[in-house]
């Protein structure tokens, strides 16, 4: 018996290739509070502030990773004049209507960054079965290496 409705092996592939969606970019925010005289650190976020990585509703997700469902990312610190040197904006407190600045002052509380992830297009840009990770080195960017990361390649 035929199959009525293209229901055959060729129409499911090309319905899943369809459904596929193209690699997105991504964000991050990395947040972090300090104590009256003490340094800025995740450690000292409350139960009621968002996690130390966050997307952009507030959602906890994962620190950057240079490779992520089969995808190569190159992820960057954003710096605007809406920040600092680093990419840091600073307020006395999270939450909405919240006004943030781009310079530290004592009655800064917290403070957050946002890395963006643009997908790496190009020859060997599919990763899968940990090859990303071999070739970029495993595991998320610290503090460190995301401030390098937003430092732009020297053009050929």
């Amino acid at each position: 018996a035929a199959s009525v409705g293209g229901d055959g092996p060729a129409d499911c592939t090309k319905a899943a290739e369809a459904t596929r969606a193209a690699p997105q970019v991504l964000e991050r925010f990395e947040n972090e509070r300090r104590l009256m005289f003490g340094r800025f650190t995740s450690q000292r976020l409350r139960w009621w502030d968002p996690p130390a990585w966050c997307d952009s509703d507030g959602r906890r997700t994962e620190p950057p990773r240079p490779e992520l469902d089969g995808v190569r990312y190159r992820w960057n610190v954003e710096v605007r004049p809406s920040t600092d040197s680093d990419g840091w904006q600073y307020a006395r407190s999270f939450g909405r209507g919240v006004i943030w600045g781009s310079a530290f002052n004592h009655q800064c509380f917290v403070r957050r960054r946002r890395h963006t992830g643009r997908p790496v297009v190009g020859p060997g840009a599919a990763c899968g079965d940990g090859a990303c990770a071999s070739q970029n080195g495993a595991g998320p960017l610290s503090p460190d290496s995301a401030a390098k990361a937003r430092q732009p390649e020297p053009s050929p």
